[in-house]
């Protein structure tokens, strides 16, 4: 089933913040207007498929927050990473406690969920748990700042990139 997300960008052609997802066009295009009142460039996007989180890429998780970070590439692999992290609230919760090894756990317990076919040994395991540490420790690395909340409308005033919400206010120092 297709889903609505809204990007918001400081200028056009620049990356920008993903919301959502959204269940209609009307509803992403409501989302995005206060910034588009704001002068920021707004875009609805229309996908197919549903943004995983980052750390556990568990199915139907909610992406909640998203991670500053630069961009890396794991020595001796085929992977690296490209800019933010999304999380999902229950992987935010664990990286805001430091739980590094709960975090793994979970990520390692929801790749044999999603991968039945790969066979749940002791080998396998400590196999995949290895390659999911060396990732996870290069998002340690790379990271670049505090998490921004993919729905700056709820919780503290900082929205995408740091710009408030939109419907408060400027603070004036």
């Amino acid at each position: 089933m297709p889903n609505y997300y809204v990007n918001v960008a400081r200028a056009k052609g620049e990356q920008g913040q993903d919301y959502g997802p959204f269940p209609d066009n009307l509803s992403a295009r409501q989302f995005g207007k206060p910034f588009a009142e704001r002068g920021m460039f707004v875009s609805v996007n229309l996908r197919e498929e549903e943004m995983l989180c980052d750390f556990c890429a568990k199915p139907g998780a909610i992406i909640e927050w998203s991670y500053p970070a630069k961009d890396f590439q794991i020595e001796d692999a085929d992977w690296g990473s490209h800019e933010n992290w999304a999380a999902c609230s229950h992987c935010h919760d664990l990286i805001e406690a430091e739980d590094y090894g709960g975090l793994a756990r979970r990520s390692v317990k929801i790749f044999f969920e999603k991968h039945p076919q790969v066979p749940n040994t002791p080998r396998s395991r400590m196999m995949i748990s290895r390659q999911v540490a060396e990732v996870q420790d290069g998002f340690r690395k790379a990271r670049l700042g505090p998490p921004i909340s993919t729905h700056p409308f709820q919780g503290s005033d900082e929205g995408a990139y740091g710009i408030g919400d939109p419907t408060k206010p400027e603070k004036r120092g």
